[in-house]
């Protein structure tokens, strides 16, 4: 594996060997991501305190997990998750959590006919559900289902603040829509550095493009770049996005290889994947709203001189473009 098998293996041991809580104290419930602590929060409520395992800002794909994670793992009575290689060191750990009934995959609890394949076969999906709201009703249901499993007592309070919050939700979906409806139809392209938005695009109707798969960790080929930048220019597309917990690097040289043949693109904000921000996106609801706003504000607003070019960059500065072209060579999947 990684250099951190050794903490893994020390993980494995606290979940393998630490016994599910049957005392009356409050349940000790711990997420993997700030997403799911906001998600899950909301429905706990006063109940406990959730905590979370990959603090914000950072990647899940690429989360490194320490020595005292392990403790929160072997302590925990439930553990929620999005599993389908969200939390890729993981997922050993999360399937031996899930397998003793103390952990829960959101993905694998949604229906599957609600899922997008990620792979021509139908035997992988995308799991990026959350940037779904209308779907992350439905898991709603789920978790609030195992909270009750674990904590009967406080069942009352878990379908109560389980309707409050799908009512926030039902609310993001119609702000949302309220957001996309400024733009005209044939304005409606989204491309992001990774898959993650396939839902989203899916709920509201636009046609997408990603630099990289379902994992900030895929390796992208200079053909794949140099292709994407065609799609830019073929579709008069003049901005692309950025993610708070994504590298530009590769998305740099998408805007250098479009500019050399003739197109310039622009960056049209900054949008929240894996991770919840600061401001209005320090909760779920916020964050799927924000990057509703960002999204139609740069498509409507792109820069004045983004576009068409009137003389193509064929030739761009060595000494800006070896670097980039160098990490992007060197770069290896680590999936």
């Amino acid at each position: 594996m990684r250099k951190f098998l050794p903490v893994m293996l020390i993980i494995l041991s606290a979940v393998v060997f630490s016994p599910i809580s049957v005392n009356a104290d409050p349940p000790t419930v711990l997420t993997t991501t700030t997403v799911l602590q906001d998600i899950v929060g909301n429905i706990v409520g006063d109940v406990t305190t959730v905590e979370t395992l990959i603090q914000k800002g950072v990647d899940p794909h690429d989360y490194q997990p320490s020595a005292e994670d392990s403790n929160k793992l072997g302590n925990a009575d439930v553990v929620f998750y999005f599993g389908g290689g969200v939390e890729e060191v993981l997922d050993n750990t999360l399937q031996s959590l899930s397998d003793q009934g103390r952990a829960m995959a959101i993905t694998e609890a949604l229906p599957k006919d609600l899922l997008i394949p990620s792979d021509e076969e139908g035997k992988l999906f995308n799991p990026h559900v959350w940037l779904d709201p209308v779907l992350m009703e439905v898991a709603i249901y789920n978790i609030t289902n195992k909270l009750i499993e674990i904590d009967p007592d406080n069942t009352a309070t878990y379908n109560a603040n389980r309707d409050s919050y799908l009512l926030e939700l039902q609310q993001l979906h119609n702000a949302t829509l309220k957001e996309v409806d400024k733009l005209p139809e044939d304005q409606k392209f989204l491309v992001t550095q990774h898959g993650a938005f396939t839902y989203w695009v899916t709920r509201y109707g636009f046609e997408y493009r990603s630099l990289e798969g379902i994992s900030t960790t895929d390796e992208v080929s200079l053909q794949e770049i140099d292709a994407l930048a065609q799609y830019l220019k073929d579709n008069q597309i003049k901005v692309i996005y950025l993610e708070t917990t994504v590298p530009d690097t590769q998305a740099q040289a998408v805007i250098q290889a479009a500019e050399g043949i003739g197109w310039k693109v622009a960056i049209g904000g900054t949008l929240y994947s894996g991770s919840l921000g600061d401001g209005e996106a320090s909760t779920y609801t916020g964050m799927m709203l924000s990057n509703a706003k960002i999204i139609v504000n740069g498509i409507l607003n792109p820069p004045a001189d983004a576009g068409a070019v009137d003389t193509p960059v064929f030739f761009l500065p060595i000494v800006f473009t070896l670097p980039v072209m160098a990490r992007l060579v060197s770069r290896k999947k680590r999936v």
